[in-house]
Protein backbone atom coordinates (compact mmCIF):
# COMPACT_ATOMS: atom_id res chain seq x y z
CA UNK A 1 0.00 0.00 0.00
CA UNK A 2 1.51 3.26 -1.37
CA UNK A 3 2.26 5.81 1.99
CA UNK A 4 -0.59 8.35 2.67
CA UNK A 5 0.71 11.80 1.82
CA UNK A 6 1.39 14.47 4.41
CA UNK A 7 -0.60 17.11 4.46
CA UNK A 8 1.65 19.44 6.12
CA UNK A 9 4.66 19.01 4.08
CA UNK A 10 2.59 19.25 0.99
CA UNK A 11 1.60 22.77 2.00
CA UNK A 12 5.42 23.64 2.65
CA UNK A 13 6.15 22.37 -0.44
CA UNK A 14 3.64 24.06 -2.76
CA UNK A 15 4.43 27.61 -0.62
CA UNK A 16 8.34 27.29 -1.45
CA UNK A 17 7.05 26.15 -5.12
CA UNK A 18 5.33 29.35 -5.64
CA UNK A 19 7.59 32.00 -4.04
CA UNK A 20 10.58 29.86 -6.07
CA UNK A 21 9.43 28.29 -9.14
CA UNK A 22 13.29 26.53 -10.28
CA UNK A 23 13.96 25.85 -6.71
CA UNK A 24 15.39 21.99 -7.01
CA UNK A 25 13.63 18.77 -4.44
CA UNK A 26 17.25 18.66 -2.79
CA UNK A 27 16.73 22.45 -1.73
CA UNK A 28 12.95 22.03 -0.86
CA UNK A 29 14.22 18.43 1.38
CA UNK A 30 17.23 20.98 3.17
CA UNK A 31 14.68 24.31 3.68
CA UNK A 32 12.04 21.50 5.54
CA UNK A 33 14.31 19.11 6.65
CA UNK A 34 13.03 15.90 5.71
CA UNK A 35 14.27 13.24 3.30
CA UNK A 36 15.00 13.93 -0.34
CA UNK A 37 13.36 11.16 -1.37
CA UNK A 38 9.89 12.30 0.13
CA UNK A 39 10.46 15.56 -0.72
CA UNK A 40 10.89 14.52 -4.60
CA UNK A 41 7.88 12.36 -4.88
CA UNK A 42 5.79 15.46 -3.39
CA UNK A 43 7.38 17.99 -6.17
CA UNK A 44 7.09 15.53 -8.58
CA UNK A 45 3.67 14.96 -8.20
CA UNK A 46 2.44 18.47 -7.38
CA UNK A 47 4.89 19.67 -10.43
CA UNK A 48 3.02 16.71 -12.83
CA UNK A 49 5.14 13.72 -13.81
CA UNK A 50 6.79 14.16 -16.96
CA UNK A 51 4.91 11.38 -19.75
CA UNK A 52 7.04 8.26 -20.85
CA UNK A 53 7.99 8.56 -24.56
CA UNK A 54 5.69 6.08 -26.52
CA UNK A 55 7.09 3.24 -27.97
CA UNK A 56 6.46 2.63 -31.51
CA UNK A 57 4.85 -0.23 -32.21
CA UNK A 58 6.23 -1.34 -35.50
CA UNK A 59 8.19 0.80 -38.46
CA UNK A 60 11.30 1.87 -39.61
CA UNK A 61 14.14 1.52 -37.25
CA UNK A 62 18.10 2.05 -37.17
CA UNK A 63 19.77 -1.79 -36.52
CA UNK A 64 21.18 -0.97 -33.23
CA UNK A 65 24.67 -3.54 -34.76
CA UNK A 66 24.81 -1.66 -37.89
CA UNK A 67 23.20 1.40 -38.07
CA UNK A 68 20.77 0.52 -41.36
CA UNK A 69 17.16 1.08 -41.61
CA UNK A 70 15.17 -1.92 -41.84
CA UNK A 71 11.24 -2.43 -41.16
CA UNK A 72 10.95 -3.32 -37.19
CA UNK A 73 8.14 -5.95 -36.43
CA UNK A 74 8.10 -4.34 -32.97
CA UNK A 75 9.16 -2.74 -29.87
CA UNK A 76 11.58 -5.97 -29.41
CA UNK A 77 12.93 -6.23 -32.84
CA UNK A 78 15.98 -3.50 -32.88
CA UNK A 79 18.41 -5.52 -34.73
CA UNK A 80 18.09 -5.95 -38.82
CA UNK A 81 18.02 -10.33 -39.94
CA UNK A 82 21.42 -9.91 -41.03
CA UNK A 83 22.59 -8.80 -37.98
CA UNK A 84 20.44 -11.06 -35.50
CA UNK A 85 22.41 -14.19 -36.93
CA UNK A 86 25.87 -12.71 -35.93
CA UNK A 87 27.13 -13.45 -32.75
CA UNK A 88 29.60 -11.10 -32.45
CA UNK A 89 30.28 -7.13 -32.47
CA UNK A 90 30.90 -5.48 -35.10
CA UNK A 91 33.63 -3.92 -32.96
CA UNK A 92 35.58 -7.08 -32.23
CA UNK A 93 38.73 -7.70 -33.04
CA UNK A 94 39.36 -9.66 -36.19
CA UNK A 95 40.01 -13.49 -35.22
CA UNK A 96 37.24 -13.09 -32.17
CA UNK A 97 34.38 -15.94 -32.69
CA UNK A 98 32.59 -15.18 -29.47
CA UNK A 99 34.35 -18.73 -27.87
CA UNK A 100 36.68 -18.07 -25.19
CA UNK A 101 38.10 -15.01 -23.32
CA UNK A 102 38.96 -11.72 -25.20
CA UNK A 103 42.09 -11.23 -22.97
CA UNK A 104 43.23 -14.57 -24.88
CA UNK A 105 42.87 -13.37 -28.14
CA UNK A 106 44.08 -9.84 -27.62
CA UNK A 107 47.64 -11.45 -25.69
CA UNK A 108 47.77 -14.08 -28.89
CA UNK A 109 48.64 -11.34 -31.55
CA UNK A 110 51.68 -10.75 -29.80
Amino acid sequence: MPPQPDPDLESAVRTLLRESPGISAAAIAIRLNRARSTVKDVVTRLRGAPAPAPIAPEGNRNCLRCGKRFLSTGPGNRMCEPCRGVSTSPYAPDGYTGRGSMTDILTSRR
